[in-house]
């Protein structure tokens, strides 16, 4: 069984290396149409107009959301790139009591889950993640005060990891 493991994370990183090809974008990349991106991923989840024209398509995949492409759309219909948005570069690009609510969803894309605390009165966005192999799994919270501030950002090992596969390596 371990050596299953270690084929599978092999397999998973390969795919990530491979960038777009790994989430099931057959025949999408950039300079493809709107046509070729509804008919090989159907509706996006969310789409975000730009100031420029352009729009950027979100569409989350894997278990839980663990991994959301963004698609970005020139106002000519034609696809300018592609890229997956739950990375650990973009977690270092929100900052605590700077960044927007805005500037997040136009960052990561649309949360997997949102709560409300009224007591702290604000609101948690979370976003689980996987990095490198499939044992990576990561949850980021974002939490927002009622003015739309970041005022905090949680990012740890995923415990749900732990009741899947007991015992399991994190690296």
């Amino acid at each position: 069984m371990k050596n299953l493991s270690g084929i599978v994370a092999i397999l998973a990183a390969a795919a990530l290396a491979s960038g777009c090809a790994g989430f099931g974008a057959a025949g999408v990349a950039p300079g493809s149409t709107v046509a070729d991106v509804e008919r090989a991923l159907g509706l996006p989840n969310t789409k975000l107009a730009q100031a420029n024209g352009d729009s950027v398509w979100f569409y989350p995949g894997g278990r839980h959301g663990r991994q959301t492409y963004a698609v970005r759309v020139g106002s000519d219909g034609v696809v300018r790139d592609i890229e997956q948005r739950l990375t650990e570069n973009n977690i270092q690009k929100i900052v605590a009591d700077k960044t927007t609510i805005k500037e997040v969803r136009e960052l990561m894309g649309p949360p997997y889950q949102v709560a409300y605390f009224p007591l702290k009165q604000h609101t948690s966005w979370e976003y689980p993640m996987v990095f490198g192999s499939i044992s990576d799994w990561m949850i980021l919270w974002v939490n927002f005060s009622d003015d739309g501030v970041v005022r905090e950002v949680l990012y740890m090992r995923d415990p749900e990891k732990d009741w899947i596969e007991p015992g399991g390596d994190w690296n």
